[in-house]
């Protein structure tokens, strides 16, 4: 495990490699959502099962259109609104590794909002945006454990088994996850987590 910076963690993760980094809500690992064995090792690293699906991030509504998810008006004002982090549930994403979809063809994904005053968003923001592709996400402890908040509430064999993490110097996460809503191929609305 080592340090790194967003530059050079842009090119281990083109590499398949897996980082520990901080975002919107709590504390990540992830790795390059196109990437199969980079997102196998994910799932090896956490002990977590196969049937639980992992959050996607992504840098705009624009990256998300780019593989396939067509958000109409109201389902971006629903996002616009929310007072938290908001992960939607949605089907029809395309050119993600195999791995990254639930059983049903659906994908978690979360639009980061760079807002000022959350300096994980920014970090993570900055990150996907050089990296150019969506990001899985996932957070930085073994299945079952608490999520943490803090960079020093991750479990030191998480550290030791990705391969990088993203500066600690960041301030630390809001520690509340987001919320999760349900867009089905009809457009409705379901909120799963509150």
């Amino acid at each position: 495990m080592r340090e790194e910076k967003r530059e050079s963690l842009v090119e281990l993760v083109e590499q398949w490699w897996v980082i520990a980094y901080p975002t919107d809500t709590i504390r990540w690992i992830g790795c390059d959502a196109t990437n199969e064995q980079a997102v196998e090792k994910v799932y090896e690293i956490k002990n977590r099962p196969k049937e639980k699906s992992m959050i996607v991030l992504v840098s705009s509504f624009a990256m998300l259109e780019n593989y396939g998810v067509l958000l109409d008006d109201t389902h971006k004002k629903i996002l616009a609104d929310s007072e938290r982090p908001t992960t939607l549930i949605v089907h029809g994403m395309n050119w993600l590794a195999s791995n990254v979809y639930h059983e049903n063809g659906s994908v978690a994904v979360r639009v980061v909002d760079p807002v000022e005053w959350n300096p994980g968003a920014m970090r993570s923001h900055q990150f996907i945006e050089a990296l150019g592709k969506p990001i899985v996400s996932t957070s930085a402890n073994k299945s079952g454990d608490i999520s943490p908040k803090q960079f020093a509430d991750i479990n030191p064999a998480i550290l030791d088994a990705v391969d990088a993490y993203l500066s600690r110097d960041v301030a630390d996460t809001n520690g509340q996850p987001s919320r999760v809503i349900d867009i089905d191929t009809t457009g409705k609305v379901t909120i799963v987590r509150e």
